[in-house]
């Protein structure tokens, strides 16, 4: 739990360190390069890191690398499209040949997974609009409070 506590507030500071940079060098409006592709890529490996979020890593290497909070929010989210086919394939598959017990009703998989998705793009379309209003203050309040509380519950 400790290297929870201490990734959740140390990222935190880095992505409110990150956000206020780039509002000084005012660089935001770039394109997605093959560059900043791979620094993309390096920093989400970060998120092996126990207490590391991987959109809010995503978002602090947008920072550092010029981008708005809203195209950051974009990419982090674009992002984890291939994690959650991965992870569901994966899971469709331990379910019926690991396990060994039939799909079932295909129809039902098809309606969740269609309203999964309409509720993701809605929640990402509100996301948005919050990160282009609010900024990233209240995840780095969040992710603090959560570190020194993951602390003193650890150590008091």
């Amino acid at each position: 739990m400790t290297v929870v506590a201490v990734a959740s507030i140390f990222y935190a500071i880095l992505l409110y360190w990150a956000d206020k940079r780039v509002l000084k060098c005012s660089t935001a409006g770039k394109a997605l390069t093959k560059k900043n592709a791979f620094v993309y890529g390096a920093f989400q490996a970060l998120a092996l890191v126990p207490g590391t979020s991987r959109s809010g890593i995503c978002m602090t290497a947008g920072r550092l690398m010029g981008f708005s909070r809203t195209e950051c929010s974009r990419y982090a989210m674009l992002m984890s499209i291939p994690v959650i086919l991965l992870l569901g394939s994966y899971g469709l598959y331990e379910y019926s040949a690991v396990e060994q017990k039939p799909i079932g009703d295909l129809g039902g998989l098809l309606l969740g997974s269609v309203l999964s998705c309409i509720l993701a793009l809605l929640s990402i379309h509100i996301l948005m609009k919050f990160v282009e209003k609010v900024g990233f203050l209240p995840f780095v309040i969040y992710r603090i409070v959560l570190g020194v509380g993951l602390l003193a519950f650890v150590y008091l």
